[in-house]
């Protein structure tokens, strides 16, 4: 553990090549199939888990679609909503460590609509680590397990916990200068729209993935770049904090 903090640090590049090798480390450590680290935008309790700039691992396009689906479901949020309120609840710069058995004791994310949410994207066992960034934002990062799998043990929470307290600079840098300020203000759609367009699909396939018809996806991008104040892709990209298209 000590060797990939030091090695985190070490290597070179950006937050982004830092971040992506820290969270390989941290799967094999744990045994995790998937990771996401994303910022948490404007969260309130029924407003759904509005989550933007996405950097992940072991997702494939149409999974990770399904995973934002997941994610922009109220009744997912309603269940993943204890998680969020005792992060918000606790002292500043906290970071906050929770398995999925944790978060659900009544294992309401197995059944009904949220149950086959995950099920489409092939989310099982879960371990989420959120630190507050400021009043309207949080460094969210969840690594999980696929359906079926055994589910995490104390041991590998407290694993992913203990390297996630020690980079505390990675959890403040390589996001938007507002913090995703305007992401809450979108629909669902629009916002599934745009962490896709961040994360480099063209419109074409945003259109296969989402079943929308590609002049539905104009329409969503033509609307986010109004609200969004940008004019193409790459601005997009940059505005968020994306020097290039990124690679999952």
């Amino acid at each position: 553990m000590v060797r990939l903090l030091a090695n985190t640090v070490a290597i070179p590049g950006g937050h982004e090549e830092k971040k992506r090798f820290l969270m390989a480390g941290i799967c094999d450590l744990v045994r995790a199939d998937s990771w996401v680290w994303t910022l948490g935008c404007g969260f309130r309790e029924g407003g759904g888990q509005t989550c933007v700039n996405f950097l992940h691992h072991g997702f494939d396009d149409d999974r990770f679609a399904r995973y934002l689906e997941g994610l922009e479901d109220r009744e997912a949020s309603a269940v993943a909503w204890p998680f969020y309120e005792a992060l918000m609840a606790g002292e500043e710069n906290r970071l906050l460590t929770m398995t999925r058995r944790e978060i659900d004791p009544d294992d309401r994310s197995s059944a009904g609509r949220v149950g086959e949410l995950w099920q489409r994207a092939d989310i099982g066992p879960i371990v989420l680590s959120g630190r507050v960034l400021d009043e309207q934002s949080l460094s969210l990062i969840a690594v999980y397990r696929r359906v079926g799998d055994a589910p995490f043990e104390l041991r590998e929470k407290t694993i992913a916990h203990i390297m996630l307290s020690e980079v505390r600079w990675l959890h403040e840098i390589g996001w938007p200068v507002d913090r995703g300020a305007e992401v809450p203000h979108l629909a669902p759609r629009q916002r599934m729209v745009l962490n896709l367009l961040l994360d480099g699909m063209d419109r074409k396939r945003i259109a296969a993935h989402l079943d929308l018809s590609l002049n539905t996806v104009h329409g969503y991008i033509r609307d986010l770049y109004r609200t969004l104040g940008v004019n193409s892709h790459a601005v997009l990209m940059k505005r968020f904090g994306f020097s290039k298209l990124s690679d999952s």
